[in-house]
C-alpha cells in the first residue's frame, strides 16, 4: 500500500502545516486580539478543526480556545462581513429603523485569515424568536 501511505503522510503534513499557521497567526495577532476580543492569555488551550468544508490543503474553519474565550479562526479574510456590518450600522444610524439594529459578532480580518467572536448556537425559545430569526 505505498500509495495509501504516501497520501496519509501528505495529509498529516498538510494538517501540521495548517496547525502551525493557525498558531503563528495567533502569535502575530496577539495585540489586535487583545484589543478586539479582550484576549488576556498568550496560551492556546485547544484547537478544534473541521468546522466546515476543507479547502486548499485541508484548511478548515476552527475554534481556538484561549482561557475562557473561544474564537473562530477562518483561513480567509472576512472583508465582506465587515462591510456588511458597517453598512447595517450606517443604515441604523441614518434611519433609526430597528430592522438594521442587528447584533453582529466581533471580527478581526487579516489579509488571508480572520478571527470571529464565537457565538453559541441556541434554539429559539418562542415563536417571536423564530419570527425574528427568519
Amino acid at each position: 500500500y505505498p500509495v495509501l501511505a504516501h497520501l496519509l503522510f501528505e495529509q498529516m503534513e498538510d494538517a501540521l502545516d495548517y496547525l502551525f499557521r493557525v498558531i503563528a497567526h495567533f502569535a502575530a495577532d496577539k495585540q489586535p486580539l487583545h484589543t478586539q476580543f479582550s484576549v488576556a492569555s498568550d496560551e492556546i488551550g485547544a484547537i478544534e478543526f473541521g468546522m466546515g468544508d476543507p479547502h486548499g490543503r485541508g484548511e478548515t474553519v476552527c475554534r481556538v480556545h484561549v482561557g475562557a474565550i473561544s474564537l473562530i479562526y477562518k483561513p480567509r479574510a472576512c472583508r465582506e462581513a465587515l462591510f456588511f456590518n458597517r453598512l447595517l450600522g450606517a443604515l441604523h444610524q441614518l434611519t433609526g429603523a430597528e430592522c438594521f439594529s442587528v447584533y453582529s459578532p466581533k471580527m478581526l480580518s487579516g489579509a488571508k485569515h480572520s478571527w470571529v467572536e464565537a457565538l453559541e448556537n441556541l434554539p429559539c425559545a418562542n415563536p417571536a424568536e423564530v419570527e425574528l430569526f427568519y
